[in-house]
């Protein structure tokens, strides 16, 4: 393919990727997926002739926390609490997980008669693009955060069934343990620099009750 002709694609693809990233994702599903459209353009940019010569944009890829940071005090009604830290993530050995020390104060059950709520913005010209993704869950909370994010899951809320009824009893849990932040059900993901929000509250109330924020960077996986 001429060079121009590569140049044009690579363009035009680009253009319709950055319409879909704006588009707000909303869901009720119990796994976080990308939209068909969306996995549509994934699949033309990384088996295109012209994507073969530049880094594949998205793929199988590893999760770097670079810090958690504190929502609004308001904003979570001192309903939970959470302090968290991760060490530096080793770039020289990938393999190795980051380290995550602090703890979490439950002042009511976290079990699935919460709902949760996540923004996720996107680093982009040096500012955050709100909103690239918002997923939403009317109940089954817990649930979902388990089968979400199952190895973080295990080591803050230790003690508490992986299996079965998902429920997290009031009380203050203390860590100190390597994590695996990858997310089974999310195989492949577009790489950069995020900032997610979760917020959760209880049933049919829109008062917060829990909400934590994580800088992250996803970056491609070694083979």
């Amino acid at each position: 393919m001429h060079l121009h002709n590569i140049v044009h694609s690579l363009l035009a693809q680009s253009a319709r990727f950055r319409q879909v990233i704006r588009r707000p994702v909303q869901t009720k599903m119990p796994l976080i997926l990308p939209r068909a459209d969306y996995l549509i353009i994934l699949f033309v940019l990384a088996s295109g002739c012209a994507a073969k010569s530049i880094p594949a944009f998205a793929g199988p890829y590893v999760t770097i926390v670079e810090r958690v940071l504190s929502c609004d005090d308001e904003a979570a009604s001192g309903k939970l609490k959470l302090y968290l830290r991760a060490s530096h993530f080793n770039r020289y050995n990938p393999s190795e997980r980051q380290n995550v020390s602090g703890n979490v104060t439950v002042f009511e059950p976290f079990d699935d008669a919460v709902w949760m709520d996540i923004r996720i913005d996107v680093r982009a010209n040096n500012e955050w693009k709100k909103n690239a993704y918002v997923l939403k869950f009317p109940n089954q909370g817990c649930s979902r955060f388990r089968a979400f994010l199952p190895s973080f899951f295990k080591v803050m809320y230790k003690g508490v069934s992986l299996v079965g009824a998902c429920s997290v009893p009031v009380g203050v849990y203390v860590f100190d343990e390597p994590v695996d932040w990858s997310f089974p059900n999310v195989p492949v993901f577009p790489y950069g620099h995020y900032l997610a929000t979760m917020n959760g509250g209880r049933g049919n109330q829109k008062i917060i009750k829990m909400c934590s924020q994580y800088e992250l960077r996803i970056i491609p996986k070694s083979s």
